[in-house]
């Protein structure tokens, strides 16, 4: 039986008898011989960066789920929504209502938005794959979510995302 590590020498992650390479950083698995555990520092930083990730996705799909209901509730009621509105004050201020209808289901479009961009980015994280594209559609989920004051949250997400770009399946290219 062939001596092989247990665990990757370059970032540490866990491997398989099967693997050939890592499954998180893509190094090759050589034959020498290794420990049959990783460093306690390597543990530790791991399950650090699993909970991260476990955090990032379930605010991305709380975000992704409650904004997207929000913007198709927003799109599709913006003449009711405004109706709750004493609107004289911007008919005296020249602005027609029709304008305020479709400045609101603008509003409610960039939330839809916001709210898909997050839960492409709760898929990816929780698939732990193409992090380059999850952290993409999170900052312009979180830029879009400006409007409804939520963006720096997404923002301060993004950081954590990027940091934990190890947890990350390689792609191949």
């Amino acid at each position: 039986m062939e001596n092989r590590p247990n665990f990757c020498a370059q970032c540490g992650a866990q491997l398989d008898d099967a693997d050939s390479f890592c499954v998180r950083c893509g190094k090759e698995i050589g034959s020498a011989p290794s420990a049959t555990a990783a460093p306690a520092y390597v543990q530790q930083v791991s399950s650090k960066r699993s909970t991260t990730l476990w955090v990032i996705f379930f605010l991305g799909l709380l975000w992704g789920v409650n904004a997207t209901y929000s913007g198709i509730d927003i799109i599709l009621n913006a003449k009711d929504i405004l109706d709750l509105v004493d609107i004289s004050v911007f008919e005296d201020a020249g602005i027609d209502p029709q304008m305020l209808v479709d400045m609101m289901t603008a509003i409610g479009a960039i939330i839809l938005i916001s709210g898909i961009l997050a839960l492409i980015t709760a898929v990816l994280v929780f698939m732990r794959k193409f992090h380059t594209i999850a952290l993409i559609c999170c900052i312009i989920s979180s830029i879009l979510a400006l409007i409804a004051l939520v963006g720096i949250i997404g923002l301060i997400v993004a950081y954590f995302l990027n940091k934990s770009k190890n947890e990350f399946t390689p792609t191949k290219v």
